[in-house]
């Protein structure tokens, strides 16, 4: 269940990522046969999945798959792919067949961007990765009922 919230966050954080300096960024052209606006979605679904785990943040309800629909990816075939790459890469069971090449490799490319700054200053790269998720009402500090 926490994982589709998880898939559910990661558009709505895509919304507020990509900007044009920030595509640059993440190199869009990264997930090959995905159109900029599904690795979006994929690069925010992994960094919202990671800013829950391991930073003081949780998910606001419903504003992934809002944020998917505004972004025209299909969140049934993007957020399962998501959460099965999350799975497959954390060493847990998960379903083959919702796999997708291109989104397993971003997933793991955006984490791997994460971990890098977390590992340097824990502290840093939470508020540098949630600055843009938690100020659009996409994640929200742990602990807090507003936006």
């Amino acid at each position: 269940m926490k994982l589709r919230a998880l898939a559910a966050l990661a558009v709505t954080l895509a919304l507020t990522y990509f900007t044009p300096a920030a595509a640059a960024q993440f190199d869009l052209e990264r997930g090959k046969s995905l159109d900029n606006n599904t690795t979006g979605f994929v690069v925010v679904a992994t960094a919202s999945s990671m800013l829950i785990l391991a930073c003081d943040y949780e998910a606001v309800e419903g504003s992934l798959a809002k944020g998917a629909d505004i972004m025209g990816v299909d969140i049934d075939i993007y957020g399962p792919a998501v959460a099965n790459a999350l799975k497959a890469v954390a060493g847990m069971e998960y379903d083959r067949e919702k796999m997708i090449p291109d989104v397993t490799k971003t997933v793991r490319w955006t984490l791997e961007g994460f971990w890098k700054e977390y590992n340097v200053n824990k502290r840093k790269a939470c508020a540098s990765w949630a600055e843009g998720p938690a100020s659009n009402g996409f994640v929200r500090k742990a602990g807090t009922n507003a936006r």
